[in-house]
């Protein structure tokens, strides 16, 4: 099975937490309304970033407060309800200062991913990270929160569970890793 984009072999990026407080500080001091709804987008939803820039206006609903993505692979396609209030509310405002009529954000996939470059090096992040990163960084968020592998795999719109399984491993050697370095330092 070919690694996802945005990955090396045996070694795909996420952003941790302290990474991805920092990143969400560059977006913040950009003070563009576009690129914090874009990047928050594709952090919440998981999205990959042709994904993002397929959103048309015709994908949301206002009054249902839903996004409705198309998956790239496997054509799988999710409608999203539970969108975080501050993320919506931000959406909302893009759409009505833009003016915009079909697609949501009307750039390249090259573009998107220029833009992600540009704030994480504002961030002081490592080159290695790719917008890809945002979709690696939510699925960890919710397997180290133990949602289910199934919840997870829905929400990413992965085929199958193989795909989704990745961060299940990683997550639970990075809770092991953890918890042998407080017992080192216990024992110190």
């Amino acid at each position: 099975m070919p690694r996802p984009k945005g990955t090396k072999k045996n070694n795909w990026k996420y952003l941790n937490e302290s990474q991805l407080k920092v990143f969400r500080q560059a977006l913040r001091k950009g003070k563009s309304l576009r690129d914090e709804v874009m990047m928050g987008l594709c952090l919440y939803l998981g999205l990959r970033v042709s994904e993002l820039v397929d959103i048309q206006m015709s994908d949301i609903e206002p009054d249902a407060r839903q996004i409705t993505v198309q998956g790239k692979k496997g054509g799988r396609k999710r409608s999203y309800a539970e969108i975080e209030e501050g993320l919506w509310t931000k959406l909302m405002r893009y759409i009505k200062r833009a003016k915009i009529k079909d697609a949501l954000f009307p750039i390249t996939d090259q573009s998107a991913k220029n833009i992600f470059k540009k704030y994480a090096k504002l961030a002081g992040l490592s080159n290695d990270f790719s917008i890809h990163s945002l979709r690696h960084t939510i699925a960890m968020m919710k397997a180290k929160r133990g949602d289910s592998p199934i919840k997870i795999m829905l929400w990413l719109r992965h085929r199958t569970i193989t795909s989704t399984q990745q961060y299940f491993e990683q997550a639970i050697f990075e809770n092991e890793a953890e918890q042998m370095n407080e017992l080192f330092v216990s024992c110190k």
